[in-house]
């Protein structure tokens, strides 16, 4: 049986479950953009970006994570590719995952 979702359905899907598992997790937000994949006879494709923003260090939360930015990156990339089923890793498959981590500045 398949379930027809919407893009934005989608979204609040992947949304709710990287914020579950990953409760540092301050925001997340969503992109197209497009993209040229050179090696394909320079073929145009839309690539949904997955922004993730995270508080690492605890300025939001209280609570500092103790793992490095590049594990926490690889966890959260294999959470995606894992359990929810989105294709990182090959090339020209329409999703593109970004980390930041969140850090205060003085105003």
């Amino acid at each position: 049986m398949k379930i027809l979702i919407t893009e934005s359905q989608e979204n609040t899907i992947i949304e709710e479950l990287l914020k579950g598992r990953f409760p540092e997790i301050v925001s997340i937000k969503f992109r197209k953009k497009s993209v040229v994949l050179g090696s394909s006879g320079n073929k145009e494709i839309t690539v949904t970006e997955i922004n993730v923003y995270c508080d690492m260090d605890g300025y939001v939360t209280g609570e500092p994570i103790k793992k490095s930015y590049k594990s926490h990156r690889r966890m959260i990339w294999e959470f995606l590719e894992n359990v929810v089923g989105i294709d990182l890793s090959s090339y020209g498959s329409g999703w593109h995952l970004m980390v930041y981590n969140l850090e205060p500045k003085v105003i």
